[in-house]
């Protein structure tokens, strides 16, 4: 199925920020980062709320190749973000991915990525890399 990609093609995942994700990573990263949970400790850097964890994004960029890309079967086998804008619980946030390159003899493919929030601001940029499972 990984013939079936196509430059230009793309795959999008939104995901709603809320306080329960926020405490499922904090228990699995064990990081309490006052930033990550002390509002007034936010505030007093600046910030309108709490700040989500940046690595939920690349959660995000996981169920984009997981899940929406699932029928060409590929793997992630790289990713990198630049983080542009805080995100906060309620946002929502739409992953575009748009496969920019495709080496056939490779059999990867290399994804833009953009993350933006629901006041369609941009907050995070970033490429991956897919390869096709072998079977």
């Amino acid at each position: 199925m990984f013939e079936l990609l196509k430059k230009g093609q793309e795959f999008h995942w939104d995901m709603e920020m809320t306080i329960e994700i926020m405490n499922k990573f904090r228990e699995i990263s064990l990081d309490d980062n006052p930033l990550h949970v002390d509002p007034d400790y936010s505030k007093s850097c600046g910030f309108n709320n709490v700040v989500c964890y940046g690595n939920l994004l690349g959660l995000m960029i996981s169920s984009l190749v997981g899940v929406e890309m699932r029928k060409y079967e590929v793997m992630l086998i790289s990713q990198n973000i630049l983080y542009r804008k805080p995100f906060h619980p309620g946002d929502i946030i739409h992953l575009r991915g748009i496969i920019e390159n495709i080496s056939s003899a490779l059999k990867v493919a290399e994804l833009k990525l953009t993350f933006i929030n629901d006041k369609n601001i941009t907050i995070a940029q970033g490429k991956c890399q897919v390869k096709k499972i072998k079977r």
